[in-house]
């Protein structure tokens, strides 16, 4: 019973090793879909570019620590509830009141500070965004997808964070 337990420990570890060394990926790939025209105005969609496709578009750059087992989990996790959430690759899917929807909850998110989600901005510092880059994208995305529905922004229901892509 002694040697079992030690064989099956044995062969979890020489599991985990050979993942390790492997540097199992779990990322979940591109697709081939992109948005290529113009979402904010040309500064915002270079900071929208730059803080926030990796997780919501389907141009994802991923680190070199993608690739090793725990990390690849994690951000292959964080990649999917991104990209469902909001998609900037599926901008032209979404009609004028789904594009501002999705504005208006780009606008919120930031202005309270959820975005970029501070865990991400310490492993990928190009997120960072100065406060002048926050208010520029604030600025552009309420320019363009209005006033919230009752005029207070900060009581806007989750649903009307981004707006999800049908």
């Amino acid at each position: 019973m002694k040697n079992i337990k030690r064989y099956v420990f044995l062969g979890v570890a020489l599991l985990f090793a050979g993942l390790w060394v492997a540097g199992l990926t779990l990322n979940p790939g591109n697709p081939r879909e992109r948005h290529t025209g113009t979402i904010l105005s040309a500064e915002g969609d270079l900071l929208l570019r730059r803080a926030c496709f990796d997780c919501h578009s389907n141009e994802t750059e991923y680190p070199w620590f993608s690739r090793l087992p725990l990390s690849s989990l994690l951000i292959a996790k964080h990649v999917k509830k991104g990209r469902r959430e909001l998609n900037f690759s599926h901008w032209d899917r979404k009609n004028e009141k789904k594009r501002a929807r999705a504005l208006r909850g780009v606008a919120r998110l930031i202005r309270k500070g959820k975005m970029p989600p501070k865990d991400y901005a310490l492993i990928n510092p190009k997120a960072n965004l100065t406060e002048e880059e926050q208010a520029l994208l604030v600025h552009e995305a309420e320019r363009l997808g209005g006033p919230p529905p009752n005029g207070d922004p900060d009581s806007m229901k989750k649903a009307d964070d981004t707006g999800t892509d049908d």
